[in-house]
């Protein structure tokens, strides 16, 4: 159950829980604002993918989405709470904006945190993986490799190993049946 106090500084969202708190006070409970300019990060439960949650209106949600409603009101469900800081366990409402999915997504791809090789799964392009041959031709480790390139060292053994990248020059010489 739900009770709003229409106070002079507005209104106050109270979950009515065995304890009574207004639930902007069960966010600061459960999160860590040393940093008042930096990320609050969420101390509780959370989602497999970094986001907190807690339950509130009868079901679990998504914690920067409440934070985001104490701090400026109601919003539409189908727009995202997106974080300007791309910490998703972040509930500071300074670091979260509203935007569509396709605001979401642009954000992702201009920060360069989607795939954005020439391949749509992949971080690498052509060239990289031309380079990647190269380096490891020259001696470079894969470790070191995959150091300078951000990927994982298995990324960079299965393409030296052809099982992933086979670009065109290394199938020129075959021909169909």
């Amino acid at each position: 159950m739900i009770s709003v106090d229409r106070g002079a500084g507005g209104a106050t969202i109270y979950c009515m829980t065995r304890h009574n708190l207004p639930l902007a006070e069960r966010l600061r409970m459960k999160s860590d604002r040393s940093d008042p300019d930096g990320c609050w990060p969420w101390t509780a439960a959370s989602c497999r993918d970094g986001y907190g949650y807690l339950r509130f209106e009868g079901r679990s949600q998504l914690a920067h989405r409440l934070a985001y409603r104490i701090a400026n009101g109601d919003f539409p469900d189908e727009l995202k709470v997106c974080h300007t800081c791309d910490n998703p366990p972040c509930v500071n409402p300074s670091h979260l904006f509203l935007g569509t999915q396709a605001d979401n997504t642009a954000d992702m791809a201009t920060k360069r945190r989607s795939t954005h090789g020439e391949r749509s799964t992949s971080h690498l392009s052509e060239a990289d993986v031309d380079l990647i041959h190269d380096l490891k031709a020259r001696g470079a480790t894969q470790r070191a490799i995959a150091a300078r390139f951000g990927v994982n060292p298995s990324t960079v053994s299965r393409i030296v190993n052809g099982k992933r990248w086979v670009v065109k020059w290394e199938t020129d010489h075959l021909r169909p049946l």
